[in-house]
């Protein structure tokens, strides 16, 4: 019976740090979108706008305690680390980039020969250091 529980909450733990993780590339997603919509809104409509933004940080804040919560408990911020592909980070970076670039008629792209992997990192860590 301990060690059902301790696969639960293993589980639980795993699950905690997936959505919090994932969560967050959309709210930085919808932060863009928003910036783009207020330059196209009236006068009268920029306050819904900035309330939308604020809702949307404020989100992105709690996500981002989860995760470091998620990560304290699984271990990983007292000295365990993972391999990180370093390259995959910066394509969802470039991907974002180039949405708010298609704006502009402009691109963005990444032209990667090789995966560059970071080798015992914090994955956490090195996906808010590149997305912001």
């Amino acid at each position: 019976m301990v060690e059902r529980i301790e696969v639960l909450i293993r589980t639980q733990k795993n699950l905690l740090n997936s959505v919090s993780h994932e969560l967050r590339s959309p709210l930085a997603r919808l932060n863009v979108c928003l910036a783009m919509i207020r330059k196209h809104l009236p006068e009268e409509a920029v306050d819904a706008c900035e309330r939308m933004e604020r809702d949307v940080a404020r989100i992105d804040t709690l996500m981002g305690q989860l995760l470091t919560l998620s990560r304290l408990e699984a271990g990983l911020a007292s000295g365990e680390r993972e391999n990180v592909n370093f390259t995959l980070l910066v394509q969802e970076v470039v991907a974002d980039g180039n949405f708010e670039a298609q704006s502009l008629g402009k691109s963005v792209t990444l032209e990667a020969s090789t995966p560059i992997v970071l080798e015992k990192a914090d994955s956490s860590r090195c996906a808010v250091l590149v997305k912001t």
